[in-house]
């Protein structure tokens, strides 16, 4: 589903035919609605949680799809790829069957739009994370207008506000969901607005496909021309030399080659009192984790605990990650602290920083040699 669903306001008026006449909802976020459409509380439309004991009409032996919290997608989508016979899971998990409506419950999936309409569950029948909520549409409501309730942008507003729970532990209660009042249109308009929305989302995802497509391209082009550029440098006509590095092969006759230990210290120091916690992101490099969520419109995950053991970083830093290095290496453009699964390093001198960092973006780099691999920074043109 796109980003539209996300953001209904992104939908300009002009593309929708007003109705003939409205009214007043009492509902002080809805405002006014078509005067045939009704308001209820979602409890009247659909049933909460269904019992678990609806799959007793499987063998303990049968296969069922199993659907961890990384399976729900945000804004539809569920992975089926997991199956566990039903003995394995009749307690402990969340049970939901086809044509169910899945909301997550916990921060932050449940403001980020994780949920989904149940469809080609393994016999039809589910068990999940605990932290969903599930619904299921009464016989007036269509199911796919149900789930578009549960993924737009004031239902998942007016839920946030009222979450409980301490820090990375909040919830979207029962009672919320039970109570929550929404818009109700006739049976055949809720299919024609279902309709509509799958058509125009599917469109909308269409392009984005094409567009994240594109920006892999570029970043590929990217990452070749900064290979390029800080091991063989810019001018293709100069003498050649062998490097005497298996992975780095010839270079300008003219380079040196130096341990990188020459050139930067790795940063061991803990999070300091008021340190900020950060992000670090390919897209925007390392910075606020408030910043990254401003910019995304999503939530993150706030760490509460350990926060000793986090790493404090200053501006012009960088940062490797040491569980997924392929990518992972960003500059830091805000005083705070990151995890401690990331290695922070200093350039020892101003000016070498900003060769720094494209040398290590090279591939072949692990960050268990980062210490000592060797790299070529000398090289004749402009102090950088």
């Amino acid at each position: 589903m796109s980003e539209v669903a996300r953001r209904p306001d992104a939908v300009t008026p002009r593309q929708f035919k007003p109705y003939p006449e409205y009214k007043d909802s009492g509902v002080a976020w809805l405002g006014e609605i078509p005067a045939h459409w009704e308001v209820k509380r979602l409890k009247f439309s659909a049933e909460l949680n269904p019992s678990p004991l609806e799959a007793r009409r499987l063998s303990q032996d049968a296969e069922v799809s199993f659907v961890p919290m990384e399976a729900v997608g945000e804004y539809g989508g569920l992975d089926l790829s997991r199956t566990k016979p039903l003995a394995d899971v009749t307690s402990g998990y969340t049970y939901f069957a086809d044509g169910d409506v899945v909301v997550a419950k916990i921060t932050p999936c449940f403001e980020n739009g994780k949920g989904a309409l149940a469809a080609g569950l393994t016999n039809g029948s589910a068990f999940g994370t605990t932290e969903l909520h599930v619904l299921r549409a009464h016989d007036a409501i269509d199911r796919r207008y149900l789930f578009y309730a549960t993924v737009a942008d004031a239902f998942r507003r007016l839920g946030e506000a009222e979450m409980y729970g301490a820090g990375g532990q909040k919830r979207v209660p029962e009672a919320f969901v039970e109570n929550v009042k929404h818009p109700v249109p006739p049976a055949p308009e809720q299919r024609a607005i279902a309709a509509f929305l799958d058509r125009e989302t599917a469109r909308i995802d269409g392009l984005v496909s094409k567009k994240e497509r594109l920006i892999e391209l570029l970043q590929e082009k990217r990452t070749a021309l900064i290979t390029r550029a800080v091991t063989k440098g810019l001018d293709p006509t100069v003498p050649m030399k062998d490097s005497g590095v298996e992975w780095l092969g010839e270079i300008p006759a003219h380079w040196e080659i130096v341990p990188s230990t020459r050139l930067f210290r790795e940063s061991k120091q803990r999070a300091l009192d008021g340190d900020e916690q950060l992000s670090a992101t390919q897209k925007y490099g390392v910075i606020s984790q408030a910043e990254f969520e401003r910019l995304e419109n999503r939530q993150v995950v706030h760490a509460f605990m350990h926060l000793e053991q986090r790493k404090h970083v200053e501006i012009g830093d960088f940062v490797m990650s040491m569980r997924s290095f392929e990518g992972g290496l960003e500059r830091v453009h805000v005083r705070g602290c990151v995890r401690s699964s990331y290695c922070s390093a200093a350039a020892l001198t101003q000016g070498r920083r900003r060769l720094l960092l494209p040398c290590l973006q090279v591939k072949h780099v692990h960050p268990s040699a980062a210490s000592n691999v060797e790299l070529h920074p000398r090289w004749a043109g402009p102090q950088l």
